[in-house]
């Protein structure tokens, strides 16, 4: 009897827990500190707009905190697509043999012959490398393809070099060649400088082209040390920094190092070398600081230039090129719509949309705008269980809990007085 009460206990309690555990909690939504609308005219399933400054400065880093809120004060699914898509690359290598070469006038000329991988298949390339023993150079180039060693045509003229430890000694091809011969012109080869050796790759990359980027002038200030330059730059926004270009028209050389602040330390980012140098009808210069698909977002970074006993740079601006971050939405009810973020505990929501992204990308998308942006000061709808993402759960489910244990110890008292009384 005793067992046979106490398994009738716990099973009205199960159904109590499953009972309360399903009901539809009214979740607050006045967290989030700022919302814009957002508004469209066309009639397309989906649509899309890119993420502003406003909330690259106020979301989430990851944008977790990002949501989408139609009329019905209903959760509405969204993905967003990052500024550059995911690799992969694989690089072919030919060989090649010079077969002649001579001079004409002040000219010289390097014929080479590229051998193919395997008989009877295809020589495909998009770039050349030289090796050139010659130190302290600097020649323009013309790049002549031909497929039997007779007729030329000329592909791409270009610049090489060899000057003061920065070297470039690769020609991209515009586009793929299928060239079994190559000959490289050197103007103006006073030097006499030789092409050692030439060889011919072709990279087979798997890329999604997506060009979600732009660019801007940044705020920066100067502070001269001796021997180097602190270049303290405010990035409010917290843009995606891919690039930071320093615009001078100066002659130089620096050796930098790009790094952040936290808890008063210094974390190096990135280091190396920028430059400017003119010469008589020739130019040198990548003022470029280059973060590739690893982009910086702290409100704050400084720059290092080793001056040495130069004097500081004169820049006259600098310009940051940054990711953008498109946000892809289903329309299914009349606009306006409302973004909200700006909650630094929320949940990351995961939808089905996500999931088939590919083949919404292949469809036609309508271009959503932004309104301006609104601080969050009153409560502004509730949330759906599916969403829920306030953590009063937690306290809701603690209550659960505790309510459970007190039914299980009056239970139990009960049981026992009752098989006393038996």
């Amino acid at each position: 009897m005793y067992k046979t009460r106490f398994k009738g206990g716990i099973l009205l309690i199960i159904v109590l827990l499953g009972v309360m555990g399903g009901i539809v909690k009214a979740e607050k939504f006045d967290n989030w500190s700022y919302y814009k609308k957002i508004n469209w005219q066309g009639e397309q399933k989906y649509q899309a707009f890119f993420l502003d400054q406003d909330i690259y400065r106020y979301a989430r880093e990851d944008f977790a905190d990002i949501r989408i809120v139609n009329q019905q004060d209903q959760f509405v699914p969204y993905y967003i697509k990052q500024g550059y898509g995911v690799t992969k690359k694989k690089e072919i290598s030919y060989n090649a043999q010079q077969i002649f070469s001579f001079q004409k006038k002040e000219d010289s000329y390097f014929d080479f012959k590229v051998n193919p991988l395997a008989k009877n298949k295809d020589i495909v390339g998009d770039k050349i490398v030289l090796t050139i023993p010659t130190q302290n150079y600097l020649k323009k180039i013309v790049l002549f393809g031909s497929y039997g060693g007779e007729k030329w045509e000329k592909i791409t003229k270009d610049k090489i070099y060899k000057v003061d430890g920065l070297a470039k000694e690769v020609i991209n091809l515009k586009q793929v060649q299928k060239y079994h011969y190559y000959r490289i012109k050197v103007k103006d080869n006073v030097e006499q400088i030789k092409i050692k050796d030439l060889k011919l790759l072709y990279t087979i990359q798997n890329k999604e082209k997506l060009n979600f980027t732009a660019q801007e002038k940044i705020d920066y200030k100067i502070v001269p040390k001796d021997e180097y330059t602190i270049i303290k730059l405010d990035n409010i926004n917290r843009l995606k920094i891919k690039e930071i270009k320093l615009c001078t028209a100066e002659n130089y050389k620096r050796r930098y190092l790009v790094y952040r602040k936290q808890d008063n330390i210094k974390h190096s980012i990135k280091q190396g070398k920028v430059y400017n140098l003119q010469f008589k009808e020739f130019e040198i210069n990548d003022q470029t600081i280059d973060f590739g698909r690893s982009p910086v977002s702290d409100s704050k970074l400084y720059i290092k230039i080793i001056d040495n006993d130069d004097r500081p740079l004169a820049l006259e601006d600098i310009i940051v090129k940054y990711y953008r971050h498109k946000l892809i939405f289903e329309s299914a009810g009349k606009a306006p719509y409302q973004i909200y973020f700006g909650f630094k505990h929320a949940d990351k929501p995961n939808y089905d949309l996500q999931s088939y992204q590919q083949y919404i990308g292949q469809s036609e998308q309508g271009r959503a705008t932004l309104g301006k942006i609104h601080k969050q000061t009153k409560k502004v709808t509730k949330l759906s269980k599916k969403d829920s993402e306030i953590k009063l759960k937690y306290i809701f489910n603690g209550v659960i809990i505790l309510v459970s244990l007190l039914l299980i110890i009056v239970l139990l008292k009960k049981l026992n007085l009752s098989e006393k009384q038996n």
